[in-house]
């Protein structure tokens, strides 16, 4: 049943909008994904403009393969997308106790996660490819974990490669380091800050390595986030219309049916547990 809800909610609007004209999101990632493959293959490095790029670069191989790039971007995502959806029914599962109601979620969330409004034709960004950290990450926090295992540096491991495909993961990284204070004590989160510190600072060495140049990358981001400050009251109002209206609108009414029938009966389900 997992893999009928990823076909329905995930492989079926991709595999529509496979031969779909470019789009402007995907066409500057495919942009940096050709420009790192050329200066890789000319072996002089990683390019040092831009930003961290570090989808573009795990993408860059399709650039070697025959035929259209834009087409082998789409199922390299498409498939990045797979795994996510399979570890997000995992996850909705195990929090819902119950193999239906997760299910029944996971259809209603992966299906507004994936509409066309929001994946273009199905390359436009890195979330999807940072969602499978960041599952792996809640899938092992899912484990009866006691505040001294190593597990949570792989927590943390795991949450800054997601940060690190999509910057603006950072706010779940600290959401995750807060919560496993207030669960699992100091103990857990010292633990997962070291974990996600480590890597991410081993990642970004490596890199800087590649592009030869930090000042580069620096003003990148500082350009970066005036643009962003700039335009904040906008996309604040866009992230809220866009995560509404995916949601009421991917299959009308059937939607919010699915995702309050799954909410009541997890409800339910927890107030019998304390009881």
């Amino acid at each position: 049943w997992i893999s009928f809800v990823i076909l329905i909610s995930t492989v079926y609007p991709r595999i529509v909008a496979l031969g779909n004209f470019p789009h402007m999101d995907e066409g500057v990632y495919a942009y940096w994904g050709m420009l790192i493959h050329q200066s890789l293959a000319q072996d002089q490095g990683l390019p040092d403009a831009g930003g961290f790029s570090l989808y573009p670069l795990l993408c860059s191989w399709v650039f070697s393969l025959p035929g259209m790039p834009l087409l082998w971007l789409r199922l390299a995502d498409m498939l990045a997308a797979v795994w996510a959806g399979w570890l997000f029914c995992r996850l909705m599962v195990k929090e819902s106790g119950s193999r239906v109601v997760g299910l029944l979620l996971s259809l209603a969330f992966l299906c507004a996660m994936n509409r066309l409004n929001v994946i273009d034709a199905g390359f436009k960004n890195a979330i999807f490819a940072a969602y499978i950290p960041l599952f792996l990450a809640l899938r092992l926090c899912q484990k009866p974990l006691r505040a001294s295992s190593p597990h949570w540096y792989a927590v943390g491991a795991l949450t800054a490669l997601a940060v690190l495909l999509r910057e603006p993961f950072a706010a779940f990284a600290l959401l995750g380091l807060f919560s496993i204070w207030f669960g699992w004590g100091f103990d857990a989160a010292w633990r997962y800050a070291v974990g996600g510190g480590l890597t991410g600072l081993s990642i970004l060495i490596l890199v800087v390595a590649g592009r030869g140049d930090l000042a580069s990358l620096v003003h990148y981001y500082v350009n970066l986030s005036e643009v962003y400050a700039a335009e904040s009251w906008r996309i604040g109002k866009k992230f809220i219309w866009n995560g509404l209206s995916s949601l009421v609108s991917f299959v009308g009414p059937l939607g919010l049916t699915l995702v309050s029938g799954g909410v009541f009966v997890m409800a339910r389900r927890l107030c019998r547990t304390e009881q």
